[in-house]
């Protein structure tokens, strides 16, 4: 390995060798202006000397013998047993007989140290849609609802005394139908009161209307597993509407990330931006929200803007009607 941050380059080095040899200059005097030690300046002097401006060039600090590194049959065992056994250097070294440090050594220089190299890891498969409505992401975030007055982050959690005040009643939840079209990302959402397979029906068809009303018919919504999206009723309305329904693969929401991602977004600058008084007073703000999303340009969309990327438009100012 090579210093990537030498104290004097090529060129200075050979000035210093310069100074000496050619110029008069003591060791002493040459090292105090390179801003370096007699040493480096009399080892700079003598490879010159050796190999001419070639020996000036940096050199790899790798040690050229290691007489005490571990045998190469020992090593290749040890990782051998790291592979087959996937344990740590604790057991290994029960098992081999060999110090703990040196099995850690070994394994780190194998890049076997951790567990999660021993993993083989799918690719990411990155997609979009050529069209909008092509394929349309949905999920449901959950959120308590806010009594009147303040939850506990406007009141806090502890008394005027100090204490921890007595547990208040639940003021219960609501559910946040969230659509994400996957070709604009243009996002839409729908606060309910339950997540059973009504409100996902209900929800769906809110969002039928919204692109019919701008002239995009849904092809394909993706979903999770959840019961509301498992029921019947969710799939008589995608039987009636003409939407073929994909749902995800258990225990992968990375599958349906772009909904995932989005609801991470709509808790951090709008759940949970700012203290609300009450659950009508957050809903108040969603569609601000949602309007701001929309025009806000994305780095991911080329710097285009959901709505231009939605209805076609090749617009970067972010102004839509």
């Amino acid at each position: 390995m090579v210093n990537a941050r030498p104290r004097l380059n090529p060129y200075q080095r050979e000035l210093v060798c310069h100074r000496v040899r050619s110029e008069g200059w003591t060791v002493t005097a040459a090292a105090r202006a390179a801003g370096v030690s007699r040493q480096t300046v009399h080892k700079w002097i003598r490879r010159f000397e050796d190999e001419g401006p070639s020996g000036l060039r940096d050199r790899t600090s790798r040690p050229q013998r290691m007489p005490r590194l571990t045998r190469i049959d020992l090593a290749v065992r040890i990782c051998w047993e790291r592979v087959a056994r996937r344990v740590g250097p604790h057991e290994l070294q029960l098992a081999l007989g060999v110090a703990r440090s040196t099995i850690y050594a070994v394994l780190r220089r194998a890049e076997l140290n951790r567990l999660g190299a021993l993993v083989v890891k799918a690719p990411v498969l990155r997609y979009e849609w050529p069209q909008p409505g092509d394929m349309v992401h949905l999920d449901v975030k959950r959120l308590a609802r806010i009594a009147p007055g303040g939850g506990w982050r406007n009141l806090g959690r502890l008394g005027g005394d100090g204490r921890r005040q007595l547990r208040r009643p639940s003021a219960g939840y609501e559910y946040c139908h969230v659509a994400v079209d996957d070709h604009s990302r243009l996002p839409e959402a729908l606060i309910l009161t339950d997540q059973r397979g009504a409100d996902a029906v209900r929800a769906l068809e809110a969002l039928w209307s919204r692109y019919l009303r701008a002239g995009v018919r849904i092809k394909r919504v993706l979903t999770d597993n959840g019961g509301c999206y498992r029921s019947l009723d969710f799939a008589a309305a995608c039987e009636r509407l003409g939407i073929r329904h994909w749902r995800t693969k258990p225990y992968t929401p990375r599958t349906n990330g772009k909904a995932e991602r989005f609801i991470k977004t709509l808790q951090a600058r709008w759940a949970y931006a700012r203290l609300y008084r009450s659950s009508a007073e957050r809903a108040a703000e969603l569609p601000a929200f949602l309007d701001e999303y929309s025009h806000r340009r994305s780095p991911t969309l080329g710097g285009h803007t959901p709505l231009c990327r939605f209805f076609g438009v090749n617009n970067l100012s972010g102004n839509h009607i």
